[in-house]
Order: C-alpha cells, then structure tokens, then sequence
C-alpha cells in the first residue's frame, strides 16, 4: 500500500509541472466501461499531441479480474499511459481538476458519476454518443463521440478540437443543478403515482 501511495504522490507532483492528459476514473471494467475504446480515443489524440498522456484510476473487482489485469498488462507497454490504481479522493479531485478531459466511454451506465465528478471541478468530458443516459447529465455539454467513430484518428481529433473552447463555469453550474435530495424527490413522485 505504501509503495502504490508514493506512486501515486510521484505522478500527481509531475502532473503540477508538465503533464496534459485525459483521465479515465472508475472500476477496471475493460468490457463495459469502454477501456479498450478510450485506449484507441487516446492514441487518436496523441498523434496530433505528442507527450499527451492517458491517467487510468480505478480499482479492480474479482467479477472482472483477469479482464482487468490483462488490460493493465495492454497499458503497461503503452508510451504515455499511467495506471494509478485506486487513489483517494482529494487525489481523484485533483486528477479531474488538471485534466484535459475526462473520457467516459461506457454505453451501459445507470448513473454517469464521473460526468458530473468531472463537470463540478469544471474538467470536460467526451461521452459515447451511443449512451443516451449522458444526454440528461450532460445538458448536450459533453463532447460526444459515436462508437463507429473511435477508429478514425481525423474525426477524433477534429470533435474534441473544442476542449479549450468549453466554458467550465457552465460545466460546473450544470453539476451543481443535481442533488441527492432532488433526484431522491424525483423517484419518490414516481413512485407515489
């Protein structure tokens, strides 16, 4: 645990200096969150953004165990890709406060937590456009790529040439509009109807 703290402590006091990089935050789930497709997002922007970076935080469940390890082995021999592992939550407020962008992949999410966590500390995201979930969160301010779109390196580049363009005070009003008491409100009316 020690050594996987200093590591961490080690890339977030580089980040503070030189690193611009997109962040991808949440359980080690290659299959259905995407992990696979955000590699290839990634290498697409890269090429256009030599020393760009790719910072991976997530931990790993038994269900998707051997799935997860094989994909951290996939990143391991990949320049510019940085798996964390778990990290706290100060560090994972800092990672989506640095970041260039979040990249939330996923097509099958009940709740898109790492949208909104992105969106509070004003950090962009580029979404699936192939998950409709992210519409209600996103109020149309994510950046959407399509699934049959990850493999062309010119269209990536060209849909998320608008990063330095979001405005992040929007980002953040946006996250701030949900609330636990608001959407617990909302499924109670369902509910008693």
């Amino acid at each position: 645990m020690e050594l996987h703290s200093r590591k961490i402590e080690t890339s977030l006091s580089r980040m503070n200096r030189e690193s611009l990089f997109f962040i991808v935050a949440g359980r080690i789930d290659p299959k259905s969150k995407k992990l696979y497709e955000a590699v290839k997002v990634f290498l697409a922007y890269q090429k256009e953004h030599p020393g760009f970076q790719l910072k991976i935080a997530g931990g790993i469940n038994d269900f998707c165990r051997k799935e997860a390890e094989d994909f951290i082995q996939y990143i391991s021999e990949i320049d510019g890709i940085e798996y964390l592992g778990h990290v706290s939550s100060e560090e994972l407020d800092l990672l989506y406060k640095k970041a260039t962008a979040t990249l939330f992949l996923s097509k099958l999410e009940g709740f898109g937590f790492p949208v909104l966590e992105s969106f509070a500390r004003g950090c962009p995201v580029i979404t699936n456009g192939n998950n409709k979930v992210n519409d209600e969160l996103t109020s149309g301010k994510d950046i959407k790529l399509y699934e049959d779109e990850f493999d062309y390196a010119d269209l990536v580049n060209t849909k998320l040439a608008v990063i330095p363009q979001i405005n992040k005070k929007e980002l953040q009003k946006i996250a701030f509009s949900f609330s636990w008491e608001k959407t617990a409100g909302k499924y109670f009316n369902i509910i008693v109807k």
